[in-house]
């Protein structure tokens, strides 16, 4: 066969000869493809348009290596060699090459060259590529798809100024397996045509603000497998054409907030295996258009569910592997469109019945590897969930120990059901209907088989399901233990009056009401196959947890093996709670659980409503007014439930002030305004706060004057060593009103000699002012503790010398001339307007006659 080739190649026209130890084709393939060679062979056929030279001996690549192809050659591969230097020129004259493979070879640059070819693909994969020049960046701008994979670069260059004026045509490029370090603003922003980048498997710890600006184009980024701890707030901003971005398996614990603001477009989100502990709708935000999200094996023990507004268009949606022990009600509400959601390999103990609620359009849902039971055995979740749409649920590695009657028929069209690895005990009958499954994956040996599952063989049989897939044997009576059920004829499956299943006889009452600081009392009783246990749960706001017991959590548990005179290894138990000093936060459902090996039967939920009398937190006051103003009778309470205020006057219903529509109550505001009060609105209001615990009730008196001032104070000029009298004369009708006196809005002094009232208070006399009297005097009507009006006068004092004492001057003298002459002129002027005064204040004074005015009656 050799020679026969020999023998042809040599009768052709040396264009198509082929060397001796290739292998050349009609259509224009030539196959030199390890032969151990050591440099290109000069005879290759100049029609050759895909040359294979992978898996020789090549270290070094010279100007005419490839001579007589310039105008052929279309795909070279010279991966697996051990290329150590390429000639500047050695591809620069191959016009038409459009893919250079250049992989695992021993290459420590970029080669030169390249730049004036149009290649569609450049494969430098696995060499010893450290550096990147930015020589070397305008050159591979300028290849449709680079591959640098798995190299020793260990920092990108910076794009120069003059490579804005290149034409990027690149679209695809790998640095995966590197040692890039950082992401730098602007990193890439040369090559602006980007399409798709991979630098999984760096050494990046961070990655800056506006790393990937410019690259508008940018649809898949994957930096998976890095040691990312942080990401800066718009690190990926305004990426608007970002359809796919992998930030798995970093050590990212904390996401900024908008840190991917503007990528509109990102569909898949994938941040698994890293260490974050939260799901906000700070760093979530803007993803609306994200469709699946992988949060898988991180820290999140927690969330919340109004996080979820962010990305309401998400189907599919990972939470596998966290550190979830519970579902808070509506922890999904927001993702009416998410078809999977996998929850498996949490800690997740048991859910609100809503926890599920809003999956309307679920299809898969993975709940495998945690500890879940009570959510199936009580039906509190499969009762208050409907999911019309799911197709599989993963039950597997639970603590499922009952099936109930129709468990899953807010499933119907449920088809695959795994409940492997549950240590279930009994099948309720009828425990699939209606399904119609297509797939069933149990395996139990710890079976109660009795009449209860004598329809289970008959049953599977019709289902027409896989036996492969189910493994179950039975654990009692012992006649059958370690027996398949399959292979029992359902007539020795029967029930006798003492099943060993655990079973609830007496309930606790539906609801038990106490007062705070009070006792509160549940009870219930059980019966099963010694030994039983029971224990109490408490559901708060949907969240279950089992009781323990302490100082005011007692619980007793009373036990007999001895049922109906007889001793058959039954056991009745009669078991009680009692909490005391009960406060508001015991609130909750009350729940007893009775189990054994067999069967977990749970009690109805006993609600606990505690009570507490209302509680004055603001009592009303007596208040007086003068008519004409408003009245603000302020009454607030506490109790539970929330008492109502309700008002009364004068011991009735009667209020003057609601006929002339002046009385009001605001919203959210149990206070009592009556406006423009007049005479006949005086009285006793009364405010009564009621609840269902009890009504409390506090008082206050209304008082209504219909005097105030005769006189109005006016501000006055007063020389030094004058007598200053100040009239605030009221016509005081009732003894509790009173009259006070206040300077600069202090208590005024009155010591009864130099300083003194008259006519009970109304008439203020100072004899001899001194410079010290000046200021703002006010006299103030009172009616016990209320102030009804109040009037104020400025009090001047002059000095003999004509210097005004101001009250804003106190003890100092500003003296800022601004010549001699304006001095005299001013000092003139003062000392004729002093004398003048204090002329006219004198015979003001002199020619005043006091007089004593009645008493008040």
């Amino acid at each position: 066969m050799w020679l026969t080739c020999i023998v042809l190649a040599s009768l052709l026209p040396s264009v198509h000869a082929c060397p001796s130890m290739c292998l050349c084709s009609d259509d224009g393939r030539a196959d030199c493809s390890d032969r151990g060679l050591t440099e290109v062979p000069p005879d290759i056929p100049q029609t050759t348009t895909f040359l294979d030279l992978r898996g020789n001996a090549l270290e070094v690549l010279g100007r005419s290596s490839f001579a007589g192809l310039e105008d052929s050659l279309i795909h070279l591969d010279l991966s697996r060699n051990t290329l150590r230097t390429i000639d500047s020129h050695a591809f620069r004259n191959l016009k038409r090459l459009r893919t250079l493979n250049l992989r695992r070879n021993h290459l420590r640059s970029v080669p030169k060259g390249i730049d004036s070819l149009q290649l569609l693909k450049l494969d430098l994969r696995l060499n010893l590529i450290s550096t990147v020049s930015s020589s070397d960046l305008s050159s591979l701008s300028r290849v449709r798809n680079v591959d640098l994979s798995r190299n020793f670069i260990k920092e990108w260059p910076k794009p120069k100024l003059h490579m804005g004026n290149i034409t990027s045509v690149i679209e695809r490029l790998d640095l995966a397996s590197n040692l890039l370090s950082s992401l730098y603003n602007g990193v890439l922003s040369s090559m602006s045509s980007l399409q798709w980048i991979r630098l999984s498997k760096n050494k990046i710890k961070s990655i800056e603000s506006h790393a990937f600006r410019q690259l508008e184009s940018l649809t898949s980024i994957d930096l998976s497998k890095n040691l990312i701890r942080s990401v800066s707030s718009l690190a990926f901003h305004n990426l608007r054409s970002l359809v796919n971005l992998s930030l798995a398996k970093n050590e990212i614990s904390r996401l900024d907030d908008g840190v991917f603001f503007g990528c509109d477009a990102l569909a898949l989100l994938n941040v698994s295996h890293n260490h974050i502990r939260t799901i906000s709708d700070e760093w979530l935000f803007g993803l609306t258009g994200l469709r699946q999200l992988d949060l898988s094996h991180n820290h999140i023990a927690s969330f919340d569910a109004n996080a979820w507004k962010q990305c309401p268009d998400l189907r599919w949606l990972s939470l596998h592997h966290n550190q979830l022990q519970f579902l808070p009600s509506g922890a999904f509400r927001l993702l009416t469109r998410l078809e999977y959601l996998g929850l498996s390999g949490n800690s997740i103990e048991s859910f609100h019945k809503t926890a599920m609620a809003g999956l309307d359009q679920l299809y898969e849902l993975d709940l495998s590897s945690n500890s879940l039971a009570v959510c199936l055995e009580d039906n509190a979740m499969l009762y208050n969930t409907s999911m019309p749409f799911l197709k599989s649920l993963k039950f597997r590695n639970n603590q499922l120990r009952v099936i109930p009657s129709r468990a899953f028929e807010r499933f119907p069209a449920l088809e695959h059901l795994d409940l492997a690895d549950n240590p279930i005990t009994t099948i309720h009958p009828g425990a699939f209907t209606p399904l119609q499954l297509r797939e069933l994956y149990l395996d139990t040996s710890s079976l109660l088989c009795d009449c209860h599952l004598a329809w289970f063989s008959s049953w599977f049989v019709s289902s027409k399901l896989s036996r492969r897939t189910v493994h179950t044997r039975c654990a009692h009576p012992m006649p059958l233990s370690g027996i398949d059920v399959f292979a029992i004829d359902a007539n020795n499956l029967t029930c006798v009056d003492d099943s060993p299943r655990a079973r609830i006889i007496e309930h606790p009452a539906t609801s038990v009401t106490t007062l705070v600081g009070g006792q509160a009392r549940f009870t219930c009783s059980g019966y099963g196959h010694a030994p039983l246990q029971v224990e109490w749960r408490v559901i708060e706001n949907g969240r279950p947890r089992t009781l323990v017991p302490d100082s005011t959590t007692l619980m007793s548990v009373n036990s007999s093996s001895i049922v109906n005179g007889t001793i058959n290894g039954q056991e009745l138990v009669s078991a009680e709670l009692l909490l005391l000093d009960v406060s508001t936060s015991d609130g909750a459902e009350y729940q007893c659980v009775v189990r054994n090996r067999f069967a977990a039967e749970h009690s109805i939920r006993s609600v606990l409503k505690i009570f507490q009398v209302p509680v004055f937190t603001n009592e009303p006051d007596d208040m007086s007014l003068l008519v004409g103003q408003n009245a603000k009778i302020m009454c607030a309470a506490t109790g539970i439930p929330p008492p109502v205020i309700k008002w009364s006057k004068d011991g009735g219903a009667a209020f003057p002030a609601a006929l002339q529509h002046r009385l009001f109550v605001r919203p959210n505001d149990d206070h009592l305004y009556v406006v423009n009060v007049t005479i006949e609105d005086q009285g006793v209001y009364t405010c009564h706060a009621v609840n269902e615990a009890g009504s409390i009730q506090a008082s206050s008196t209304l008082r209504i004057f219909e005097n105030s001032f005769n006189v109005t104070l006016k501000d006055t000029v007063i020389c030094v060593n004058e007598t200053l009298l100040l009239d605030c004369y009221a016509d005081l009708s009732h003894p509790s009103q009173r009259m006070e006196w206040t300077l600069n809005g202090e208590p005024l002094f009155v010591d009864g000699d130099r300083v003194s009232l008259k006519a009970h208070g109304q008439i203020l006399a100072i004899r001899k002012v001194q410079m010290g009297d000046y200021g703002e005097y006010a006299c103030e009507l009172w009616a016990g503790n209320d102030q009804l009006a109040r009037q104020v006068a400025l009090v001047t004092v002059v000095g003999k010398d004509g210097v005004k004492m101001e009250p804003k001057s106190q003890g100092r003298f500003n003296f800022q001339p601004s010549g001699v002459l304006l001095t005299l002129l001013l000092s003139i002027t003062l000392l004729f307007t002093g004398i003048a005064c204090c002329v006219g204040f004198g015979r003001i004074l002199s020619s005043r006659k006091v007089r004593d005015r009645p008493e008040p009656v």
